[in-house]
């Protein structure tokens, strides 16, 4: 954050989850907007345990699927692709997308794995 231009005192808030609640929704809300994108915005909602209600059918619905032997847990969280777990941006690029029926482009940035392609 420090090389994106950010001082010390505004980084020390993303310690709380909140403040990525707070800070980011509004931003990408506003960028879909402008690339001309239709949402009806009254359906979404925080799929964090911030959202209390939507936290407990999550841990409702995984307790059903371990006790149905659908899914397990373990020491490691079975992650094949260590480039997944860098703390870094190797691997993060700038991608170009062209929205042809509204002559827009898009530029999002996207991490590509390769081990994860194949």
């Amino acid at each position: 954050m420090q090389s994106l231009g950010m001082e010390d005192e505004g980084i020390k808030k993303f310690a709380s989850t909140d403040h990525w609640l707070e800070q980011f929704p509004p931003h990408y809300t506003s960028d879909l907007k402008r690339i001309g994108l239709k949402v009806d915005w009254r359906g979404s909602f925080i799929t964090t345990d911030a959202n209390h209600y939507y936290d407990l059918f999550v841990q409702w619905q995984f307790g059903k699927l371990y006790a149905a032997k659908k899914i397990d847990f373990g020491e490691k969280d079975g992650q094949s692709c260590m480039e997944h777990h860098r703390s870094t941006g190797e691997s993060v690029g700038l991608q170009e997308y062209t929205l042809n029926h509204l002559q827009k482009h898009l530029f999002c940035l996207v991490y590509i794995c390769d081990v994860c392609m194949h």
